[in-house]
């Protein structure tokens, strides 16, 4: 039984160790609130999202641009002059005189500027789908924080278990080489047998390589900490923390309330929604005139100098109105588009609630049989402890055997297993039931937990 524990150990570590990441640097002894800033500091996941932010940030910049004039400056230069040939009737001669006439100039320099007016809403539009990406991208960046947070949780947990299976593994190995010295005493003074010498000294040659396998859990449990943090592996780090068992009087009813407004998911698709409703305008927008004011200044010359004499230039100005009258039904299709896609926000947010709802119920299911498990094998301990106690008794007044003696040291050890994996599943249905109501970044940063 012990040593099953402790391969249960060994592949949570293993698979929270199996994950490969950029790594970045660190040293000193770190709490569970250690852990959880380093995380948020150096995760990719996280970087990664603060990027995204970043871009959406540039996106709204991008589309805010719509409201403002532009101007542009354009230069050419005509290297394939044309000239024209002209004739006049000499009025004395009577012939036909020709004149070749250029009447192009070798550079142009013309400056534009246009300033929108009216566009149909379609400027609004984007500029408001721009920032509600904007919020979407934040709401991504607080998901990810709080999925990262509930990773560093769960592997920190994971490591207080696995150095517990080591005490459990060690204090076994103590009680079992204790009752080898009693077995053996007893044997050179006549009252055992050999056999029992043999049994006793098997039971501790059994329970060495378990102990040696929690130890090795303790070392993959670590990598998989850092690996969660984004820390180098090579990276010397104290983890210090033990297991507590916390208060939590949330009600069922709270907490369902509390992820319907707190979820970043819900806060997201909400989003979402108004978006399609912008994507919609903008849209119906493909219908509506558009009006701008548009000011050109032209400058041409056979040569570049600044004497106004060799200059020719030109200036105009121009209300200039677009109305659509047939674009091949595109504004029709992207007004479907748009309007399916409102109706399946909607969708998505029912689902979301329920999927949310049902995510809330059952961790609060989990801590209810946490803490059940937990009070049953307080008992257990007590009881196996006693258990052991008495068997040692008969044992030495040679009313038990040997193998009762060891069978009550593995029911006691068994006891303690359970015990300690229910602290373990107590305090990570906690932390599940927190990241399900939304509070979890919060609550563990702010160390209100």
């Amino acid at each position: 039984m012990l040593s099953r524990f402790i391969e249960e150990v060994l592949i949570i570590g293993l698979a929270l160790a199996a994950v490969s990441l950029p790594l970045a640097s660190f040293a000193g002894p770190m709490t569970l609130d250690d852990c959880i800033a380093k995380a948020l500091e150096a995760n990719p996941g996280v970087l990664d999202a603060r990027e995204a932010l970043s871009q959406a940030g540039s996106g709204v910049k991008e589309a805010r641009s719509g409201y403002l004039p532009s101007l542009s400056l354009t230069g050419s230069y005509n290297f394939m002059e044309e000239t024209q040939t002209v004739g006049f009737p000499d009025p004395i001669t009577g012939r036909t005189q020709e004149f070749k006439l250029d009447f192009t100039r070798d550079y142009v320099f013309q400056v534009f500027a246009s300033q929108p007016l009216y566009t149909g809403g379609r400027v609004a539009s984007s500029y408001r789908i721009a920032k509600e990406s904007q919020e979407i991208a934040r709401t991504d960046l607080t998901r990810a924080k709080k999925e990262i947070v509930l990773n560093v949780v769960q592997s920190f947990y994971g490591l207080l278990l696995a150095r517990e299976a080591v005490g459990v593994a060690q204090e076994a190995v103590e009680t079992a080489e204790e009752f080898l010295r009693v077995v053996k005493a007893r044997y050179e003074t006549g009252e055992a047998s050999s056999f029992e010498v043999m049994r006793a000294e098997v039971e501790v040659s059994n329970l060495q390589p378990v102990l040696i396998a929690a130890k090795n859990g303790v070392a993959l449990s670590e990598l998989g900490l850092k690996n969660a943090m984004g820390v180098s592996q090579d990276t010397e780090i104290e983890f210090v923390g033990s297991f507590e068992i916390p208060e939590f009087g949330v009600t069922l009813d709270t907490a369902l309330e509390t992820a319907l407004s707190e979820r970043p998911e819900i806060k997201a698709v909400t989003l979402q929604k108004e978006i399609a409703e912008a994507s919609l305008g903008l849209a119906k927008s493909g219908r509506m005139p558009s009006l701008s004011l548009d000011l050109n200044y032209d400058v041409r010359t056979d040569e570049i100098t600044f004497d106004s004499d060799e200059l020719e230039d030109t200036y105009a100005g121009y209300l200039r109105l677009s109305f659509p009258l047939f674009d091949g039904l595109r504004t029709k299709a992207r007004i479907s588009t748009a309007m399916s896609e409102l109706r399946r926000a909607d969708i998505a947010r029912r689902n979301l609630e329920d999927a949310i709802e049902l995510e809330v119920r059952a961790a609060f299911l989990e801590i209810e049989a946490a803490e059940e498990r937990l009070r049953s094998q307080e008992k257990n301990v007590e009881m196996a402890g006693e258990g052991l106690e008495i068997a040692n008794e008969r044992y030495l007044q040679g009313y038990a055997t040997n193998l009762e003696v060891l069978d009550s040291q593995l029911a006691l050890n068994t006891a303690r297993q359970n015990r300690l994996q229910a602290v373990h599943d107590y305090n990570l249905a906690i932390a599940k039931l927190k990241k399900a109501m939304g509070t979890l970044l919060e609550d563990y940063v702010a160390g209100a937990r």
